[in-house]
């Protein structure tokens, strides 16, 4: 619905890439004909690799509205993404106002709105998209890489040790 919003002039020069697969496929299918933009939205389904497909993009959408610390959010922002994503869950943790843009879960309506506005933002602002790219991919390093998962359980570790919580 939200990518139905963005203005033809600018949905004709850029493609909705639909990369996994479900239940709702038959149902997203139906509705992308019923709103009129078959011509710029893509299904993929499932992928055993999905790395071509970050290379490829400009940015990365993540719309659930329930969601834990997804893998392909921290991959994308690894791979220099701007993320549109929803403050639900993990993904309201990972992605911070100078990484992408987190809309608030509200009405199914309001929602629709907010991301369509987002799509329109980040498109027309590729200086923005470029910056929120590079600002996540460190975000990822600093705070998600293994190095940085490593160094904060070897703390949690300590912490407990240091309290004789294993005595």
């Amino acid at each position: 619905h939200a990518w139905s919003q963005v203005p033809a002039s600018q949905r004709n020069d850029s493609s909705l890439v639909l990369v996994g697969d479900g239940a709702e496929r038959e149902r997203l299918r139906e509705l992308i004909h019923t709103l009129g933009i078959s011509e710029s939205v893509e299904f993929r389904g499932r992928q055993e690799s999905v790395l071509d497909y970050y290379r490829a993009a400009d940015l990365f959408v993540l719309p659930s509205r329930s969601e834990g610390q997804s893998n392909a959010l921290v991959e994308a922002m690894a791979c220099g993404l701007p993320v549109i994503g929803s403050e639900s869950g993990g993904t309201s943790v990972v992605v911070n106002k100078d990484c992408g843009i987190n809309i608030e879960m509200t009405t199914p309506e309001e929602y629709k709105e907010k991301l369509a506005d987002a799509f329109i933002y980040l498109i027309q602002n590729s200086d923005v998209c470029q910056k929120m790219g590079q600002k996540g991919r460190e975000r990822i390093r600093e705070e998600y890489s293994l190095e940085a998962l490593e160094r904060k359980l070897s703390e949690v570790y300590r912490e407990i040790i240091d309290k004789g919580a294993w005595s």
